[in-house]
């Protein structure tokens, strides 16, 4: 439609309008009220169909619906958002008051002992702050707090020193935590939103945020501090570690075997637990690698906790 019969339309609308408007007047002198009614209706119809603006183009504005965007996570608020969060973050950081302990260290005893316990909270979350990630940075503060207590036990135990206990303490913080969580939660999330996301056709698109899935990580990593940190190193005497070597293997790789599965399977429910994913089994599979590779370590007589302590330069 042109601009010139766009406004020619519009106005014999109005003129309608006005004209029954007329009409009305004459209609109620006669004595007919519903007449009167029904073409002062008709009048504000024109009135209404008269208001409408022609765009540039001079058609009429589309009343089809706009397609969504497909990727609800490139929109500009999210990255504005995703700003304002990680400031709020880091301000909770520097200031200890800030921090809920209470309710990390009740984290801490549902991911040990009841880890589905831990996501239930995750819907209250995102109802009340908007998000999926923590925006309390008490729980990380918590596990860095267990990674030093362990590396001091762990240079007390083989008398490290203060510069092998710096560099036991670094290399937990910075390569086993940080720089490990850094990978797996990009690739996390990376996947998840590329292949396990579902599609709907109507209302906003949900995506996982990449702090969520460094949040899973974070979870996951802790029982598997615990067990190689902690219990690993109260079980593992001198008497096992001077055994023959079928034995000791078989404890030692037991223990990392648990390690390994209990971090696979928090990291699941943590995906598991997100309402737009499908197909989050797929994080159990490693479980079967695990395994396989744990008889593989047995067979060849490969005892992996020493294979590590060589590589930490603990000697017992």
């Amino acid at each position: 439609m042109s601009s010139s019969s766009a406004h020619f339309g519009l106005s014999i609308g109005s003129g309608v309008g006005s004209s029954l408007l007329a009409g009305s007047s004459v209609g109620s002198t006669g004595g007919g009220s519903s007449s009167g009614q029904a073409a002062t209706a008709f009048a504000g119809l024109g009135a209404q169909v008269s208001s409408f603006q022609t765009n540039a183009s001079g058609r009429l504005p589309s009343l089809q619906p706009q397609p969504q965007q497909q990727h609800g996570y490139h929109h500009p608020h999210h990255y504005a958002g995703a700003a304002t969060r990680r400031h709020k973050f880091i301000r909770r950081l520097l200031n200890f008051r800030q921090m809920d302990f209470q309710f990390a260290l009740s984290q801490v005893a549902d991911l040990c002992f009841r880890p589905k316990e831990a996501y239930r909270n995750i819907y209250y979350h995102r109802q009340t702050k908007n998000q999926w990630a923590r925006d309390d940075p008490a729980f990380m503060v918590v596990l860095i707090t267990v990674i030093l207590i362990s590396a001091i036990c762990f240079s007390l135990r083989f008398s490290l020193g203060v510069g092998g206990f710096f560099k036991f303490f670094l290399w937990s913080v910075f390569v086993d935590f940080l720089g490990t969580g850094l990978v797996i939660a990009t690739c996390c999330w990376a996947f998840t939103n590329r292949f396990m996301r579902t599609h709907t056709l109507h209302g906003v698109e949900q995506s996982v945020e990449w702090a969520y899935a460094f949040d899973v990580h974070c979870n996951a990593f802790l029982p598997l501090l615990l067990i190689l940190h902690v219990l690993q190193l109260v079980l593992l005497t001198p008497f096992i570690m001077n055994t023959p070597d079928f034995f000791s293997a078989l404890v030692c790789n037991t223990l990392w075997l648990v390690a390994l599965t209990y971090y696979t399977y928090i990291t699941y429910l943590g995906y598991a637990a997100l309402p737009f994913l499908e197909r989050t089994v797929y994080f159990l599979y490693p479980v079967a690698l695990s395994f396989i590779s744990y008889i593989i370590s047995l067979l060849i007589g490969w005892n992996i906790t020493r294979s590590v302590f060589r590589f930490y330069e603990l000697e017992f």
